[in-house]
C-alpha cells in the first residue's frame, strides 16, 4: 500500500436529518454526522438481548426507497428490522419485522419527514452511520486520489472495501498541494478479483452474516434461537462463553479442572484420575500400609525375644 491523499467534494441538496433513539443514547448524533470514525453503541441487557428504536426526523419531507446501516468493524448485523414512516399524519408500515441479511434496507419509495426503525440484536451493536438514501437528482460529486507515482511503473487502485482497515505505509510526501499534480482521465473500473468480505474468525461466513463474529462456528448452530450462535453464547451465565467453558450448563467461573480432562469439576461425572475413578484404591493403600507396619512390629518383637 502506498501513502495517498483522498479527497471527495460532493454537491448535494439533500435534506439534513437528525436521529433519536429509544432507549436514549447520548451519542446518537454520531450515526448521522457523516463520519465513519465515530459510532453509537447499543449494549445488551441482563438477558443478553437488545432492542432499539431509531427515529430519523427532518425539517422537510424526504423521498427515499433505501436506508443504509453502516456498522463498525467486527460487528454482526441486527437479527431483525422493522420500518415505518409518518405519512399523512399516521405511521405507515414499510417493512414488517423480518431478518436483516444486508446493511441496506430497501422498501417502496416513500416521502416522509419522520422514519422509524426498530432493531433487535443478539450481540453488541455499533452503528457508524445511518444514511437515508434520498431520491434527489440535483446531486454531483468529485473524487480525487493523489499518490507519488514513479515513471515506468503501473498501479492498481481499489475502490470496494468491506470494513475499514488500518494499513501500514511508508512516509508520505506533501500531497495536499495542487502543484505538479498530473491529472489523469477517467478510466473504466473493473471488478476486483482479490476482494474478500471480512471474516474475522475464518469460518467461511462473512462477519455481517455470522452469529459469532469472533468465534469459529461454521454450523451457525443456535439452539435457543436468540440470534447468538451457541459457540459464543453463555448458557450457564457464568461469564465464560460456551466455546471456552469446560461446563457449559453449570456455572463455574473458576473453570477448575482437577484431573485436566477439559471437563470442569462441577460437571465431571467420572473423573479420569484412577484414584477418583476407583475409590477403593486409596483404602487398599491404607490397608497395605497397616499390614507392613504390623509386620515390622512383629519382626521387631521376635528379634528382641531372641536377643533375651
Amino acid at each position: 500500500f502506498l501513502p495517498y491523499f483522498y479527497k471527495k467534494n460532493t454537491i448535494i441538496n439533500d435534506v439534513n436529518y437528525y436521529a433519536t433513539t429509544i432507549p436514549s443514547a447520548a451519542s446518537s448524533y454520531y450515526m448521522v454526522d457523516k463520519n465513519l470514525n465515530t459510532y453509537t453503541e447499543f449494549v445488551l441487557d441482563k438477558d443478553d438481548k437488545g432492542t432499539v428504536t431509531i427515529t430519523l426526523r427532518s425539517s422537510s419531507p424526504i423521498t427515499s426507497s433505501a436506508i443504509m446501516v453502516l456498522l463498525d468493524k467486527n460487528i454482526a448485523l441486527p437479527t431483525s428490522v422493522e420500518l415505518s414512516a409518518l405519512v399523512d399524519y399516521q405511521f405507515k408500515k414499510l417493512l414488517a419485522k423480518s431478518s436483516m441479511p444486508q446493511q441496506t434496507i430497501r422498501f417502496p419509495e416513500t416521502t416522509s419527514s419522520q422514519w422509524e426503525m426498530s432493531f433487535t440484536y443478539a450481540q453488541p451493536l455499533r452503528i457508524n452511520e445511518i444514511r437515508l438514501v434520498q431520491e434527489s437528482p440535483d446531486k454531483s460529486s468529485n473524487q480525487s486520489l493523489r499518490f507519488l507515482a514513479q515513471p515506468g511503473r503501473s498501479y492498481r487502485v481499489y475502490f470496494d472495501s468491506d470494513r475499514a482497515s488500518a494499513t501500514t505505509t511508508s512516509e508520505a510526501g506533501n500531497l495536499y498541494s495542487d502543484e505538479g499534480v498530473l491529472i489523469l482521465n477517467v478510466l473504466p473500473s473493473l471488478k476486483n478479483p482479490l476482494y474478500i468480505q471480512s471474516d474475522l474468525d475464518n469460518d467461511a461466513l462473512p462477519d455481517v452474516h455470522d452469529n459469532c463474529v469472533s468465534v469459529y462456528n461454521q454450523d451457525q448452530e443456535d439452539l435457543d434461537g436468540n440470534g447468538r450462535g451457541d459457540a459464543c453464547d453463555d448458557f450457564d451465565r457464568d461469564g465464560v462463553i460456551n466455546d471456552e467453558d469446560n461446563c457449559k450448563n453449570d456455572p463455574n467461573i473458576n473453570q477448575r479442572d482437577t484431573d485436566r480432562d477439559k471437563i470442569g469439576d462441577v460437571c465431571d461425572v467420572e473423573e479420569s484420575r484412577i484414584t477418583e475413578k476407583y475409590k477403593w484404591i486409596p483404602w487398599l493403600g491404607i490397608i497395605f500400609a497397616l499390614v507392613v507396619i504390623g509386620s515390622l512390629f512383629i519382626i521387631t518383637a521376635r528379634s528382641k525375644d531372641k536377643a533375651l
